[in-house]
Order: structure tokens, then sequence, then C-alpha cells
């Protein structure tokens, strides 16, 4: 569930992984290949799917469209995985998203619950500054430390545009405890063709003894006559002046302009090309992807074998509400189900309609997205179990100011819920009184208590519930189920 939340910067952390690679010899630059090569094609058909989606937006815009000033802000995710001993669903972590007053996101913080305290602990943020074109220009990433209970930082990312406002430089530096200063990681500076198209990109790592940067590779992308890319080559710096072709990989289009396939082949670096990689999607007659396939070169020949597949499934209102993972089996020459998540939606909101911390969020769904449930392939039955859930919190705003309107959700987590539960009201987190009453009006419960603690239910009788809390003057009420 985290994979779809949090896919843009899971992309730019392996991107910035590879980055951060140089190469000084064939023997390292072929090693270094095999990774980046399995890493390049499990994400090209994330680009590619996201390609798609966009390409096919337009035709929808019409059922997004909201001139409401009010919207929806997504505030925080709270995940549960199954626990390996217990067998049981238990709270695993919490994402938490902050804007500033013109809607972008500025804080994304990181939370695992701790079981011996019954805590949100946390864990790691990003903080992410803004310019006044809306574009973000730096985000640095820390850490929580435990033992100093402090965050302290760890890696800084800062953006550089240039006078079309496209992205000239990347730059990255990490956190030196001794020294308490930024030093030079890596960076990565974009050329543009005369309309805006990137065309080129060099990545450079940062020599701490010669102290100067070192290219390390560079990307070269080449576009049809529909401006569509066709062509991306990859080099690898041979430490000096030279690069090395080591690998490319060809886009070919359906008639609709909808992307087929990628070729990826990997260079011998003796004027030949080896066959590594094809990636193929298929898409519904409304233009969405249901199915993207990836195949790899086996090592015993050069033929391709299949890897894995993926199939997303599409409800009435434009929401993929499934995605399943399959993996081949060579044994059986068959495909087998890794993993399968399904999402349900409130679509009473468009995607409009909501204030979101990720741009493209739009490429999974067109409304609001609520929860998710994930089951995982049990190795030792092979049988689909529930491996963890997801429920997304959201808030009214008023985005002409970014206000908290008065009207407050009250947020009965897990539910149904078995032993315990945890009240919250949005990112409030006062002392308020906490109320439950049973079908009969009598009343079980009553304390106080605030959003972050544990209120135990695991005596009372299975049924229907009602959760009444006192906030100022307002009396927010919910319904509660115990299993």
């Amino acid at each position: 569930m985290k994979r779809t939340f949090t896919l843009i910067l899971a992309l730019l952390m392996v991107l910035s992984v590879i980055a951060q690679t140089p190469t000084k010899s064939i023997q390292v630059l072929s090693k270094s290949i095999e990774n980046h090569e399995f890493i390049q094609n499990k994400f090209k058909a994330i680009d590619a799917k996201r390609i798609q989606f966009n390409n096919h937006r337009a035709k929808s815009n019409a059922i997004l469209k909201s001139a409401q000033v009010i919207k929806q802000r997504l505030d925080s995710i709270i995940e549960e995985e199954l626990d390996s001993i217990t067998k049981q669903i238990r709270l695993s972590s919490k994402t938490e998203f902050k804007y500033n007053a013109a809607g972008n996101v500025t804080q994304e913080i990181y939370y695992f619950w701790d079981k011996s305290s019954g805590k949100w602990i946390g864990d790691w943020k990003f903080e992410t500054l803004w310019n006044a074109q809306g574009k973000q220009y730096q985000t640095i990433d820390s850490e929580w430390d435990v033992n100093a209970k402090k965050w302290v930082n760890n890696y800084k990312n800062e953006t550089i545009y240039n006078s079309n406002g496209h992205i000239s430089t990347e730059l990255s530096s990490e956190w030196d405890l001794s020294s308490t200063k930024w030093q030079n990681s890596w960076k990565t500076e974009y050329s543009y063709n005369s309309v805006g198209i990137k065309t080129q990109q060099i990545s450079s790592t940062f020599d701490d003894e010669k102290n100067q940067w070192e290219v390390s590779m560079k990307y070269e992308f080449t576009y049809n006559s529909a401006g569509k890319l066709s062509l991306e080559t990859r080099y690898y710096s041979d430490g000096g002046s030279e690069y090395l072709m080591f690998s490319k990989s060809e886009h070919t289009y359906n008639a609709d302009g909808s992307l087929k396939q990628i070729v990826t082949y990997t260079s011998d670096f003796m004027g030949g090309w080896k066959l590594s990689s094809r990636s193929e999607f298929v898409y519904d007659s409304s233009g969405n992807l249901t199915r993207e396939t990836s195949y790899a070169s086996n090592q015993q020949s050069s033929e391709l074998v299949a890897k894995w597949r993926s199939e997303y499934v599409f409800d009435s209102n434009g929401n993929m509400y499934q995605e399943v993972d399959y993996e081949w089996d060579m044994a059986t020459n068959k495909w087998f189900i890794d993993w399968k998540t399904e999402y349900s939606f409130n679509n009473s909101y468009s995607y409009n309609e909501l204030l979101l911390p990720y741009g493209d969020l739009e490429n999974y769904f067109r409304h609001m997205i609520t929860s998710g449930i994930t089951h995982e392939r049990d190795e030792d039955t092979g049988e689909l179990i529930v491996s963890g859930k997801m429920r997304a919190y959201y808030s009214p705003v008023n985005i002409s100011g970014i206000n908290d309107i008065t009207k407050h959700e009250l947020i009965v987590f897990p539910n149904p819920a078995s032993d315990f539960v945890i009240i919250g009201i949005g990112n409030l987190n006062q002392v308020v009184l906490v109320e439950l009453f049973d079908m009969k009006g009598n009343k079980v419960v009553s304390r106080y208590q605030s959003g972050n603690e544990k209120l135990y239910v695991n005596q009372l009788n299975s049924g229907i519930y009602i959760c009444r809390i006192h906030l100022n003057d307002q009396i927010i009420s919910s319904k509660m189920v115990k299993k």
C-alpha cells in the first residue's frame, strides 16, 4: 500500500542511489550494470503507467472539474501489518502531511507504532521549501534519534531552475556528523531542446579527496515525430573524458499514442548488443492500463523469460480498485499470485476536490481513496492471506486561505476493533472526554484521553457502540463496531 502513496519518493531514492555509483573500470561497470538494469526495468513500467494515465486524463477532465473552494485534505495515512509471531494484524506505521498556504506539502513525517509504550515514535521526515512560482527548491531528509530525542539531518536535495522554469540542476548533500556540515554527494544536470523537451542528463559524484565533481553517468533522450520518447541511451563515464554506452531502451507506441512496449539492450563493449529485457503494456477500451508484463534475459541463454506481471482492475467511476502482482514459476511454467491489493473509495469527492501531497496521485484514482487491504502469498500454503491494511484520513480545508473549517470528523481506528481503539479528530491532539454508549443508550465507558492513547474495549460485548467526544462546546459522534 505504501508503494502506491510514496511511489514518487521511492523512485527518486532509487535514482539517487544509481547516481551515487561511480565506475572506474569495465569490471566494476559490469557489476553495476546488472543492478542498474534490474532497477531500471522494474521502474520503467511504473513510469510508463504514469505517462499513460496522463495521456488519457485529458479525455476525462470534465468529470474531475470542480469549482468548490472547500477541499478534502489528506492529513495522514495509518497502516497495519501482519505480526509474524502472533499472526494478528497490528498497527505498524503512520505518515502525516503538512501543507503551506498555497497547498503544497511542506512536511512528511513517518512514525512507527511502538507496542511496548503504545505510542507513535518518530522515524524520519521530509521538509520541503517552495519558491514563489510554486516549485520546490529544497528538501531535507532527517531521522529521529531515539537516544537524543531529536531529529538529525540526513540528506539535502536542492533544485535549480533555468529561465524557462525547467530543472537545470539537482544537488544532493549528506550531513556530516563530525563537522556538523553538509557535504556534497551527487549532482544531476539537465539539457533541453528549443521546445523545452529534456534531451540529456548528466550525473556526477563528488570526490572528497580531489574536492571536485566527477561525471559518473549520462542519459540521452530521442523522440519521435509525435514528441514521444523513442530511445533512451545510458552511458557510464570511464573516469576521464570518454563515455561508455552500456544500455539503451527503445519505446514503441500503439496507434492511439499509448505506450506499447519497451525493449532494453545491454552493450557487450565490443560493438554488439544483447537483448536484456522487455516490458509490454495492455489497455482497456477506456485507455486504462490493465496489464504490464516484464521479461528478462536468461543467464544461460540469450532468450527472454517471463519475470513478473501486474494487472489493474477499474470500477465504473474510473478508480483502480484492485492491483494484482504475479511472478513466473519456471518449474511449472505458470504465473502465480505474489500479492494483491484492493482499494476503497469515497466517490463523493473527485480528484480535483482533494488536496494531496503528490500531484500525480491522480494516476491511480479519480476519487477520494479511503482504505486498502493487501494480501500476500503464504510461502507454506501458497494461499493469499491478509498481510496489511491502510486507511487515509482527510479534513475539510478552505483553499482560498488554507484554513481549517470548524467542522471536525471523529476518527475511530481500527474499526471494527477487538482489543482497543485510537480516537482522534483530524490533527487535533488535545485531551477530550470520550464516552461509549451501547445501542440501548447505556454509557459503558467515560474517560479523558488524548488522540494518541489507546482506549481498551476488550471487556465489551460484541456489537455496535456510539462513540462520543466533547470538544470545547461541540459533541462529535461516530459508530464503533466491537468484534
